[in-house]
């Protein structure tokens, strides 16, 4: 089985996954800094203006998108998601995802921020506003 490198222009982000737990702790902290670093450089509240004022109503800046956390929750929930597609075994799709993100560059990881606080805003947006009680 050959298994590429990861294209994470393809990915979607849908949720939190049990099994982002593949993801190891030292990938998980280096995104959860790049993610800070980003906020620093870019507010998450800024980005999410930005998709409201081109047309997007869907989404708000609420608690999830606030915490850095979730959205790396998300990141690491759509890599861990996808290498455990590609892979019948789980040991084997953690060993290459994690090899994969150590050798992701910021365009790939500013990639992955991006879908998960689109991912955060959307969910913010659905359960401020959407969701019956």
């Amino acid at each position: 089985m050959s298994v590429s490198r990861i294209n994470v222009e393809s990915l979607k982000a849908t949720g939190i996954s049990s099994n982002r737990t593949i993801i190891d702790t030292r990938n998980t902290n280096r995104i959860h800094t790049f993610v800070a670093l980003l906020n620093d450089r870019e507010p998450v509240e800024n980005k999410i203006n930005l998709l409201i004022e081109s047309g997007r109503q869907d989404l708000y800046y609420g608690s999830r998108c606030k915490d850095i956390s979730a959205i790396v929750d998300r990141i690491t929930s759509m890599l861990a998601m996808h290498a455990a597609s590609q892979f019948s075994s789980i040991e084997l799709a953690e060993m290459w995802i994690n090899a994969q993100i150590e050798q992701f560059n910021g365009r790939e990881l500013a990639t992955l921020a991006n879908k998960a606080i689109e991912e955060c805003a959307s969910a913010d947006h659905w359960y401020t506003f959407e969701k019956q009680w």
